[in-house]
C-alpha cells in the first residue's frame, strides 16, 4: 500500500506542474525573452510580441490539459490500490509515459498558433477569421487630429472604461468632451505631454499619453491610457505602452515613467507587467470612485530598463 501511495503521488506531478506553470505563465509571464523561464523556441523568440503571445497561449493550454489530466490520472490509479508492486510499477510507467507524451505534444499547437499569427520576422499578421487563436489587431499611434473627436466620443462613451479611470474622465462621454480633449492634446503636444491616438482601420479608438510631472518630480512622467472595449484582449495596449514609453524616453529628459491602475483592474496591471513595468507597491484605500473606496498600485519603468 505504501508503494501504491508513493506512485499515486508521483503520477500526479506532471498534471499538477502543468497547472502550476500554466497559471504562472498566463497570469505572471516572464517580461523579457530569456533562457531560464518561459516557453522558449526559435519561433517564440522572434520578437517581444511572439514571446508574450507564446507565454499566454502555452500557459492557458497547459492549464486546460493539466486540469483534464489530473482527474483522469487519479481515476486510472484507483483500481490498482491492492495490486502487487510489479503491476503498480508497470501501470505507473505507462501512465507517466502518456503524460509526458501529452506534455511534449502540447508544443505543436503553440507553434501552430505562432505560425498563424506572426510572420517569419515575428510581426503580427492580421487574419479576418476565427480559428481559436489570439490575434493581435494591427494598429498605429499617431498625433491627434481635430476630426478624431467623432470616433472618440463613441469609443469613450462606455461605463466600463470610465469605471477604471479618474473622475476627470466623464460618463456619459459627449461629443463636446471629445472635442475638448482632442483640442487640449493638440495644443499641449510636445510641451508638457506626449499624447497619441490609438488608430485601428483609420479610426481613433483609444488614447495613450505621457504626462511630465513638476517640481521635485520633474524627472518622472505619468502614463495614462484607455481603449474601446471591442479591442480589449487583442494585444494592442501592451504594444502601445511599449511604443510610447520608448518615444517618451527619447523625447524628454526623464528617468522614470509610472502608472497608477486601480488594484482590482487586473487587465491594466497585466498590460503594464507585459510592457516591462514593475509593481512598486500597493496604496491601500487610496481611491474613492463612485462613493466606493479602492486600493491602487504604483507601477514604474526606468529609462535603463527600456528595450531599444
Amino acid at each position: 500500500m505504501g508503494f501504491w501511495f508513493s506512485m499515486f503521488v508521483c503520477n500526479l506531478l506532471v498534471p499538477i506542474l502543468m497547472i502550476a506553470f500554466g497559471f504562472a505563465m498566463d497570469r505572471h509571464p516572464p517580461k523579457q525573452i530569456n533562457n531560464i523561464y518561459g516557453y522558449r523556441t526559435a519561433r517564440s523568440s522572434k520578437s517581444q510580441a511572439t514571446w508574450d503571445f507564446a507565454q499566454q497561449y502555452c500557459g492557458r493550454l497547459w492549464l486546460k490539459i493539466g486540469a483534464a489530466l489530473l482527474p483522469v490520472s487519479i481515476i486510472i490509479q484507483l483500481p490498482f490500490f491492492r495490486s502487487d508492486i510489479n503491476t503498480v510499477g508497470i501501470m505507473s510507467v505507462i501512465l507517466c509515459t502518456v503524460q509526458c507524451t501529452v506534455l511534449l505534444l502540447s508544443i505543436l499547437p503553440v507553434q501552430s498558433a505562432l505560425k498563424h499569427n506572426f510572420d517569419a520576422k515575428g510581426v503580427p499578421i492580421n487574419k479576418n477569421k476565427k480559428e481559436g487563436y489570439f490575434i493581435m489587431q494591427p494598429f498605429t499611434l499617431r498625433q491627434w487630429q481635430s476630426d478624431d473627436a467623432a470616433s472618440i466620443a463613441i469609443a469613450a462613451n462606455n461605463k466600463k472604461i470610465a469605471a477604471n479611470l479618474r473622475n476627470v474622465f466623464p460618463h456619459p462621454y459627449t461629443f463636446a468632451d471629445a472635442q475638448w480633449y482632442v483640442g487640449d492634446c493638440i495644443t499641449k503636444e510636445g510641451t508638457e505631454q506626449l499624447t497619441r491616438a490609438i488608430v485601428v482601420d483609420d479610426k481613433a479608438v483609444g488614447s495613450i499619453g505621457i504626462f511630465i510631472q513638476q517640481d521635485v518630480h520633474e524627472k518622472s512622467a505619468e502614463l495614462g491610457y484607455w481603449l474601446a472595449e471591442e479591442y480589449w484582449g487583442k494585444g494592442i495596449m501592451t504594444e502601445a505602452v511599449r511604443q510610447i514609453c520608448q518615444l517618451a524616453f527619447q523625447q524628454f529628459d526623464i528617468l522614470r515613467i509610472y502608472a497608477e491602475p486601480f488594484a482590482d483592474n487586473q487587465g491594466s496591471r497585466r498590460v503594464l507587467e507585459k510592457a516591462g513595468f514593475t509593481c512598486e507597491g500597493i496604496l491601500r484605500n487610496a481611491v474613492c470612485k463612485g462613493n466606493k473606496v479602492f486600493s491602487s498600485c504604483i507601477y514604474a519603468l526606468l529609462k535603463e530598463e527600456i528595450k531599444s
